[in-house]
C-alpha cells in the first residue's frame, strides 16, 4: 500500500515521522516532546543514538483520524477550541491518545470539555420549572453513548458513568443491550446496565410521592388545600395518567416522566387540576424526591457515592468546577 500523508498534519521540514495504518504525520520532536511526557522520554533516548538533523520514524497503532486530530491540538492554534462538545468521536480520539501519550495539559483540557455533557449535580431551581432532561442528552446516539462509556472506563473518568448509564437505559431495551459485543459494551457495563434496567423503573415509585394530599384548612392556615375535592380528582387523574405511561414507556426516566405526560404548567397541565397551595406542596415534594433519587443514583449502577466520584474528578482534572459541593 502506498504511503498517505494528511495534508494538515505533514510539515516538509519535521524531523519525526508518526506511521499509523499506512497514513504518515511528519511533525517536530521539540513539540511533541514539550507536550507528551511519552515522546518526550522516546526522543530522549533516541537521540543518544542519532546523529542531529536526523529523522526519526515510529510506527503506532492508533486510528490514524483520532492521530491526526490529537496532533492538531498541538500545531493548530485553537483547533480544540473549535470542536464542539457534541462532536463525541473527535473529542473521544484526543481524549484516549492524550492519555496515552501522557499529554497531562491536553488530556484535562478535553475531557474536561467532553464530561461536562454528564452532569453530576443536580439543579432545582426555579421552583416552577420541573426537573427534566437532567441526564437525558437527545443529541446522542447509542453508539455515541457506548463509546463514552468505554472512554470514561479507560481513563478512569468514573464520575460520567451515572448519567451514560442513566441515558442509555432511557433509549434502548433488554435486548439491545445483551448482543452488544464485549468490544462496543464491557462484561462489566452490560452486568451493571442489565441490573439496573429493572431497578431504574422503580426509582419513580419514590418520585411520585409528590401526589400525596395537603391536609385541609384548619384553623385558618392559610397553607393548607383550598379546594379538598377538586384536588384529589386532580391527584387521582394525574396517577392515572403516570401508570398509563408506564404502559407505554415502562418508566425508565423517572426524572423526566412527569414533565413529559402532564407538566407543572399550561392549560392542560397539573396547574389546572388542584388549587395553587397544592401546586406548590407538589413541586416542593417533587423536587425533594428526585434530590432523594440523585442522591443515590451511583449505588444504582454499583458505583461510589457522589462525593468519592467528585474527588476523583478532582484529581483526574486538577481543578475544582464552581459550583460543586
Amino acid at each position: 500500500m502506498d504511503e498517505q500523508h494528511p495534508i494538515s498534519m505533514y510539515f516538509p521540514d519535521g524531523n519525526i515521522i508518526l506511521k499509523a495504518q499506512g497514513i504518515v504525520f511528519r511533525v517536530f520532536k521539540g513539540v511533541l516532546a514539550a507536550q507528551c511526557l511519552f515522546f518526550k522520554d522516546m526522543i530522549d533516548v533516541a537521540s543518544a543514538d542519532e546523529k542531529d538533523g536526523s529523522l526519526s520514524e515510529v510506527e503506532v497503532t492508533d486510528d490514524p483520524e483520532e492521530l491526526e486530530s490529537f496532533l492538531r491540538c498541538f500545531f493548530d492554534t485553537f483547533f480544540l477550541q473549535r470542536v464542539s462538545p457534541t462532536d463525541i468521536k473527535t473529542l473521544i480520539g484526543i481524549v484516549r491518545l492524550s492519555h496515552k501519550y501522557m499529554a497531562t495539559t491536553l488530556f484535562r483540557y478535553s475531557l474536561q470539555k467532553i464530561s461536562c455533557l454528564c452532569p453530576v449535580q443536580l439543579s432545582t431551581e426555579p421552583r416552577h420549572v420541573p426537573i427534566h432532561r437532567i441526564l437525558t442528552i437527545p443529541t446522542l446516539s447509542q453508539q455515541e453513548i457506548h463509546s463514552l462509556i468505554h472512554v470514561a472506563r479507560e481513563v478512569d473518568a468514573i464520575w460520567m458513568l451515572p448519567a451514560l448509564y442513566y441515558d442509555l437505559i432511557a433509549s434502548t431495551d433488554v435486548t439491545h443491550l445483551v448482543e452488544q459485543p464485549a468490544e462496543v459494551l464491557s462484561p462489566l457495563d452490560k452486568s451493571t446496565l442489565l441490573t439496573a434496567f429493572v431497578k431504574q423503573p422503580l426509582t419513580f415509585l419514590d418520585v411520585i410521592r409528590f401526589l400525596l394530599p395537603l391536609p385541609g384548612i384548619h384553623n385558618g392556615l392559610s397553607s393548607g388545600c383550598l379546594s379538598t375535592e377538586k384536588c384529589r380528582q386532580g391527584r387521582a387523574k394525574a396517577l392515572n395518567v403516570l401508570l398509563a405511561a408506564r404502559e407505554q414507556t415502562g418508566w425508565k426516566t423517572p426524572f423526566s416522566e412527569w414533565d413529559k405526560h402532564l407538566r407543572w404548567g399550561g392549560y392542560t397541565g397539573f396547574y389546572t387540576l388542584v388549587c395553587e397551595n397544592c401546586l406548590h406542596h407538589a413541586q416542593d415534594n417533587y423536587k425533594a424526591a428526585c434530590l432523594e433519587l440523585w442522591t443515590t443514583l451511583p449505588n444504582l449502577y454499583g458505583l461510589p457515592e457522589w462525593s468519592v466520584l467528585l474527588e476523583r474528578k478532582t484529581e483526574v482534572l486538577g481543578q475544582k468546577e464552581s459550583g460543586e459541593v
